[in-house]
């Protein structure tokens, strides 16, 4: 519960805090011979970062089990954060070199977005899944040197006691 909570944390702050940044700056996204400009608004820059987050949250109700979420999840997350770096990447600002610190931004918000999914595989994966490929270990009174039984545990306190009082 607290990494969710910390993870969903460093998701609103990244976001957040890019949009702070890039509020009212205008950028340009050139592609080939296309070139678009556009103000840049806290709002937009913060839900575009929050989008690999968001499919990747998303694509869970795809599978099955908790691996097959955490595919479906992960698969997602990662297809929209390479496009949004693919975007990042063609984006210049007006007069600021900003284009690192945006695919920063962007591979920061995916890997904040990423860490609910680890979270969940972790915690509702089978933890009995190991255990039943395992045999189960004989009884504990089997394994003694010399084959003899185990003493009884009653037997051994009483040994205890007497060697703590000769002491």
């Amino acid at each position: 519960m607290v990494g969710l909570a910390l993870s969903a944390v460093a998701l609103l702050a990244v976001c957040g805090l890019t949009g702070l940044l890039l509020d009212g700056a205008t950028a340009t996204l050139r592609v080939g011979p296309f070139a678009v400009e556009a103000e840049l608004t806290m709002g937009w820059i913060a839900c575009i970062l929050a989008l690999p987050a968001a499919s990747g949250l998303a694509a869970r109700a795809l599978g099955r089990d908790a691996r097959s979420r955490f595919a479906c999840g992960t698969a997602a997350l990662v297809l929209v954060a390479a496009a949004l770096l693919a975007v990042a990447a063609n984006v210049e600002f007006a007069g600021e070199s900003g284009r690192l610190p945006l695919m920063s931004a962007v591979f920061f918000a995916a890997a904040a977005g990423w860490c609910p999914l680890v979270l969940e595989l972790a915690t509702l994966s089978d933890p009995g899944a190991a255990s039943r490929l395992q045999p189960e270990l004989p009884e504990a009174a089997q394994y003694v040197v010399g084959g003899a039984p185990a003493p009884a545990v009653e037997s051994m306190q009483g040994e205890v006691s007497d060697a703590a009082d000769a002491l």
